[in-house]
């Protein structure tokens, strides 16, 4: 008791010799006294509490844990199971359990199970050190540890491993003499299993197929694992000359035996009977045409199953070859380009192809080497013909097909696809009356055409193929219009004046009419008839349209006759006027008017002005006070020339030379009642208004080996 002040003291409390294994709570009674009389007593109740600290750490049951496990087991599957306690309470007392890394193994930190976290494999690691820590969450924490050993337990999970040896012992396959004595060994056959002996069981081998002849068999050897392959019967390598045997191995192992196979080719050795063996029966390979000369074009490859000379292999090219476009190698057997090639004169070239051996009695082997040649563009397109020739109905409808033109281009694909159109030299007034097809040359025309504008049409078309670049050639088209009746006769002129004296005998000649007919044939045959006037007496030839007299005539019974003539053309048609012939009877005592000449023939230049007098003609008649006229009655159908009351000839229009250059003129000069006739010859002389150009644009003459100094080669000839 220690005074603190009066009537007060303070009491303090020691706890001694308390253990963990002591009571944690206590329950204490205090009692007081005072010093006075009587004595008075206070009483206290102390509750005291012990508080843990972390002064023990985990502790496992066992130090030393032993456990097996087949290789097999599942991952996730419980392998051990540990437990450690901690003396403490609370946080100080809870336990976490972790491994060392390193292992297939994992640990819940709660509950202490080990299980697999990876695959096992007996025959990789037999067995495992796992060092298992436990961990309280004290601060700081206190550890412990125990050491666990894991053994794998085998399943038999490998099959066996087949390995054979050959003699000699650098051979990569078995071989025997085809003479060797049975018992002869021909292969070394050993055997490996990963798994334990106590698993995979004894080993056995047999052949399961190849051996239908049981030429071979198998003998087991004192060394372990090791077996013999040897020969069990006459060999005879003409029957058979190759063994591929089927060995199986197997370990009898439980509770599921496993077993593997290999095959065992054996060859029996014999002299130079092996012939060489292409690599493929049949070769194939495409090459471009235009590769250059020695170019490579493909290897072929051929074996022997000899050896020495008797495998040593020459090649050479037996048939196939006959444009000689290719050459082989000898030895290696590389075949090259020897020529240019052309796809054209052949696509496929099938070569034969020979491998010889070099042993004294050499045997041979074929094969076909199959050369597909590809396309380039070297092939021009080529018209069928280089002038196709086509005529047409004039006036036909539009679209009304001429003829499909032809190309040929011997190249294939877009090489070989011909394209058509218009040359440049075809005038483009002329493209626009025809349409040309360009895929399938159908040529068409594209308006109604009229032979008397034009009667042929020459059009220059061009061949192109769709190469790059394309190749082109040209060609020409002829079109002739054949005629149809579309047009009437036409008379020029149409007035005629004939004089005709009276008392000319009957068949005396009057005028004769013309109309012209610019179709053809039987539709521009024009035939003549007197439609109106005096028939009895005046007749015309049907053909010629000559007029003559029936009878003669008088006169004074009739100065002056009318007669009106059509023309009818051998289609029907008749012309829309009618011809005026106006025939004046004359007393024989009359005189016409006579011209001073009775030809006159003037020269002019070619495009003079309009009115230009070209020439004067003059007629004179001896009756008095008669005025004389003038008129072209004939030759100027285009309207080119005209005649005043004085005789001259004028220019009525724009005169071309290159159009026509000569014209012959009928005129008449009129008295009255009375005419006289003459006839004017005018030539139109040429001025430099016209470029020459030739006539064809090329010319191809063949000239004779020796010209001499001087030599016309060729008439060039131009308008």
């Amino acid at each position: 008791s220690i005074p603190v002040g009066r009537g007060h003291s303070c009491t303090s409390f020691r706890l001694e010799g308390w253990t963990e294994k002591s009571l944690p709570f206590y329950q204490l009674l205090i009692e007081v006294e005072d010093k006075g009389e009587p004595k008075k007593f206070g009483y206290l109740q102390v509750n005291v509490t012990i508080q843990d600290i972390n002064d023990n750490p985990p502790s496992f049951e066992q130090d030393q844990y032993q456990t097996s496990v087949f290789e097999d087991a599942a991952v996730g599957s419980s392998v051990l199971q540990v437990a450690a306690s901690d003396g403490d309470e609370g946080a100080n007392a809870e336990i976490r359990y972790f491994l060392d890394e390193g292992t297939p193994f994992q640990i819940d930190p709660k509950t202490g199970t080990v299980v697999i976290k990876e695959g096992l494999d007996y025959e990789s690691k037999r067995e495992y050190s796992l060092t298992i820590h436990a961990v309280d969450n004290g601060v700081p924490s206190l550890s412990g540890r125990a050491e666990a050993t894991i053994k794998l337990l085998d399943v038999n999970d490998n099959d066996p491993v087949v390995k054979f040896r050959y003699f000699p012992t650098t051979s990569k396959f078995a071989s025997v003499d085809e003479n060797a004595q049975i018992g002869t060994v021909v292969a070394l056959l050993t055997v490996s299993d990963s798994d334990s002996p106590a698993a995979n069981g004894n080993i056995s081998v047999s052949i399961l197929g190849g051996n239908e002849q049981r030429h071979f068999e198998v003998h087991t050897s004192p060394v372990p694992n090791l077996s013999l392959i040897k020969v069990a019967s006459v060999l005879d390598r003409e029957r058979i000359s190759s063994y591929n045997l089927t060995v199986s191995v197997s370990d009898n192992g439980r509770p599921v035996a496993r077993s593997s196979f290999a095959s065992l080719v054996i060859f029996v050795n014999d002299i130079n009977d092996h012939p060489p063996i292409f690599q493929e029966t049949e070769y194939r390979v495409d090459v471009s045409e235009d590769i250059p000369k020695g170019s490579y074009i493909k290897g072929v490859s051929a074996t022997d199953g000899d050896s020495g000379q008797n495998a040593n292999l020459r090649y050479s090219l037996v048939s196939g070859n006959a444009l000689g476009w290719f050459s082989i190698s000898e030895n290696s057997g590389l075949v090259t380009s020897a020529g240019l090639l052309d796809r054209e004169t052949t696509s496929e070239i099938v070569l034969n192809i020979s491998a010889k051996d070099q042993g004294l009695q050499p045997r041979v082997s074929y094969t076909k080497l199959v050369i597909n040649i590809t396309d380039v563009n070297d092939q021009v397109p080529t018209f069928t013909q280089s002038t196709f020739h086509v005529s047409l109905v004039e006036h036909a409808p539009a679209g009304t097909e001429l003829l499909v033109l032809s190309a040929t281009d011997d190249d294939l694909g877009s090489n070989g696809t011909v394209h058509f159109s218009f040359d440049a030299e075809t005038p483009a007034s002329a493209q626009e009356l025809f349409r040309l097809d360009a895929l399938s040359g159908r040529l068409s025309t594209a308006a109604e055409l009229d032979r008397e504008e034009r009667a042929s049409y020459l059009l220059h078309v061009q061949a192109a193929d769709g190469g790059s670049p394309p190749l082109r050639s040209a060609g020409r088209v002829n079109v002739t219009l054949r005629d149809v009746n579309d047009n009437r006769p036409v008379f020029y002129p149409v007035q005629y004046f004939a004089n005709v004296k009276e008392n000319e005998p009957s068949g005396s000649y009057v005028t004769t009419v013309s109309a012209t007919d610019p179709d053809l044939g039987r539709n521009g045959t024009v035939k003549y008839m007197i439609t109106a006037g005096d028939t009895v007496k005046f007749h015309i030839n049907g053909n010629t349209g000559k007029i003559g007299t029936l009878v003669p005539l008088d006169r004074e019974e009739k100065t002056t006759y009318q007669l009106q003539v059509a023309a009818v053309d051998g289609g029907g048609l008749r012309s829309h006027t009618q011809a005026i012939v106006t025939v004046t009877v004359i007393d024989t005592q009359d005189n016409p008017p006579v011209f001073s000449q009775k030809v006159y023939s003037f020269v002019m230049f070619e495009n003079v002005g309009v009115g230009t007098v070209i020439g004067t003609v003059s007629a004179t008649t001896v009756d008095l006070n008669t005025n004389i006229s003038y008129l072209i009655t004939s030759g100027d159908q285009r309207g080119l020339f005209g005649v005043n009351g004085a005789g001259q000839i004028t220019a009525s229009s724009q005169i071309d030379r290159e159009e026509q250059s000569f014209h012959q003129l009928k005129v008449v000069a009129r008295a009255g009642e009375i005419t006289g006739e003459a006839f004017v010859n005018v030539t139109v002389k040429d001025l430099n208004d016209n470029a020459p150009h030739f006539i064809h644009a090329v010319e191809t003459r063949e000239c004779g080996g020796e010209l001499g100094h001087g030599s016309r080669h060729l008439p060039g000839q131009s308008f």
